[in-house]
């Protein structure tokens, strides 16, 4: 039997790219493989694993025994879930985890407290695992040096996976003509420093006062801890008649539909285990202007990727100008969107499946 954690997206109830892996994961992996995936959560109190949904009783409780196979793509601390390492990776089960990256370390100024003091435990309890498969070759990367400035006397391998496109399963769509789309851009994800919408708003008001008309759509909740000056700087702008659309939240419909209609979507965060946003962009067949981080070094102009330095604002408003304005540019990128593969959830759920049972 294959068990799948769904702890975390049980337990939430705001959407988040550790929770779109999760999902849709889970979903495709049930689609491939019908009747052999079962989604689990852990119960705290009794200190055991239990089928998801729970039975009216929540007395469903799973038993790991040797062959099973357990994947949790979950962050968290042995202290968050007491008796786990006991009562799962001590079993005589495949137990594996899906790795993300290590941003509460590299960047505490703009990580909640909370996700800082428990990630050093949580990376090295990676470490107990039968293999750890990594969202890029850059988190693969990542972890395996953290583990040897840690100095592990052993530890499993890591191996990266593709994670995939299709936002919302939907098909890949086909870039359309210059003159079809307006002149306004899509920036997804939450409101936070992390994610660098300060530098976009700037760029923003860089190109009002080249006096071009742009409108920018903003998706995507504001971080409680950290976002309240993003939506204060929105709303200056917004009053000054910069063309900013906040959408918080929206459904998966909805930033079809905006796919649909903008020029280019721009990607300006300052750290990425995958960079997902972009792919979904691209299979959407709309540009990208994306921060030039190691989550997406391995993407540029022959991809419909334009990549910028995310802390120059000035850089970021040209880019955008270019292919807002700009005809030949924006078709040579489209050109670039049409030959770059990118790979579906179906895909990616395989090469997990691969992965897990091969071993």
């Amino acid at each position: 039997m294959f068990y799948w954690d769904y702890t975390s997206c049980a337990t939430r109830t705001h959407a988040s790219g550790l929770q779109r892996v999760s999902k849709r994961l889970l979903h495709e992996l049930q689609l491939l493989y019908p009747g052999r995936v079962t989604p689990v959560i852990w119960n705290a109190r009794r200190q055991t694993l239990e089928k998801w949904p729970n039975s009216l009783l929540g007395r469903d409780k799973v038993q790991l025994k040797s062959g099973n196979i357990l994947v949790t793509p979950s962050v968290f601390a042995e202290s968050e879930r007491e008796g786990w390492n006991q009562n799962v990776l001590q079993t005589n089960a495949r137990c594996y985890a899906v790795y993300h990256d290590a941003i509460p370390l590299r960047h505490p100024e703009f990580t909640w407290p909370h996700s800082v003091e428990r990630h050093p435990y949580y990376m090295q309890e990676l470490s107990r695992y039968k293999a750890v498969f990594a969202v890029s070759d850059a988190s693969a990367k990542e972890l395996l040096g953290y583990w040897k400035w840690q100095q592990l006397a052993s530890h499993p391998p890591v191996v990266s996976f593709p994670l995939g496109a299709d936002y919302a399963g939907q098909p890949r769509q086909s870039p359309t003509g210059w003159g079809a789309r307006a002149a306004e851009l899509v920036c997804v994800g939450i409101l936070e420093p992390r994610k660098n919408q300060t530098r976009l708003l700037e760029a923003m008001e860089i190109l009002h006062q080249r006096k071009r008309r742009v409108v920018a759509h903003l998706v995507g909740r504001a971080n409680p801890h950290f976002g309240k000056p993003i939506v204060k700087y929105i709303e200056s702008l917004q009053a000054k008649g910069v063309g900013i659309v906040w959408h918080s939240p929206a459904t998966d419909n909805q930033i079809h539909a905006l796919y649909k209609r903008v020029r280019c979507a721009v990607f300006c965060s300052l750290a990425e285990g995958n960079g997902l946003p972009v792919m979904e962009a691209l299979w959407e067949g709309v540009p990208v202007v994306s921060s030039s981080i190691p989550a997406t070094d391995k993407l540029g102009p022959n991809h419909g990727v334009t990549k910028v330095n995310p802390h120059d604002a000035q850089e970021l408003a040209s880019a955008i100008e270019s292919i807002l304005f700009d005809e030949d540019r924006y078709q040579e990128m489209t050109k670039g969107i049409m030959r770059t593969q990118l790979p579906s959830w179906s895909v990616s759920a395989a090469a997990l499946w691969k992965l897990t049972t091969a071993s």
